[in-house]
């Protein structure tokens, strides 16, 4: 099992136990007074509760308790979790813990991290190279945001993609060999990686790519686009 790149056998854990529940479902849908139908909604995703119960072992209780710390500390921020004999990914933050020491010398304890989160596959590239359109499938069955590095090789005034999201997105001051990026995981807009883009970007929602075939345009061939994402699932 890994905590992004970590493997945890670092710290003398083995994953023995992993628990993933079904999500929950928000829908405002309500039948008014004197309606003969009610009104639909769509639905919206939620959390998943993802429960990982590790076996840790050590030479001292010292060993054990400093290694369980270094793991747990991981889990403070966001993280993406591998879990052995699981297809699926899962991106997710620690919401609590507990622990159950085996043996009485405490150099075996049986520890639980409860997590929310939500599935994904692995992270998809898709490249436009001087080129005006391009389709994409995203094999997820969620909006998944995406992330979209744009790199322009001659200075452009104003650059339109369309297939990200409900409207257009439109950046302006495009600046030759400068890469912006949309961080449609973080919503940061960025040129460079980090003086703010913000006030050059017209959008109304955060890219994304829509679970099946998605088709993306540009304004003009004179920039590279990358765009990342994790297909989100149910």
């Amino acid at each position: 099992m890994k905590i992004d790149k970590t493997d945890c056998t670092k710290f003398g854990a083995r994953q023995i136990h992993t628990e993933v529940e079904t999500a929950e479902v928000t829908n405002n849908s309500e039948w008014p007074t004197r309606f003969l139908s009610p009104l639909y909604l769509e639905g919206e995703p939620g959390f998943k509760t993802i429960r990982v119960e590790w076996l840790f072992e050590g030479e001292t209780r010292a060993e054990v308790e400093e290694n369980i710390s270094h793991l747990a500390a991981l889990c403070l921020e966001p993280r993406i979790l591998t879990l052995d004999r699981r297809d699926f990914l899962y991106q997710v933050v620690m919401t609590s813990a507990s622990q159950e020491t085996i043996n009485t010398m405490g150099t075996a304890v049986r520890y639980t991290i409860e997590y929310k989160g939500f599935a994904v596959k692995k992270q998809k590239k898709e490249q436009i190279i001087k080129s005006l359109e391009t389709t994409l499938k995203n094999k997820g069955n969620l909006k998944s945001p995406a992330v979209v590095e744009i790199t322009p090789s001659t200075t452009e005034t104003v650059l339109s993609i369309e297939g990200l999201g409900d409207s257009p997105i439109t950046v302006r001051n495009l600046k030759a060999g400068k890469k912006i990026i949309l961080n449609g995981e973080t919503g940061l807009i960025t040129e460079e990686g980090s003086s703010n883009k913000l006030p050059d970007v017209d959008f109304w929602e955060v890219p994304r790519v829509l679970p099946g075939e998605n088709t993306i345009k540009l304004s003009k061939k004179t920039v590279d686009m990358t765009i990342l994402y994790y297909p989100r699932f149910f």
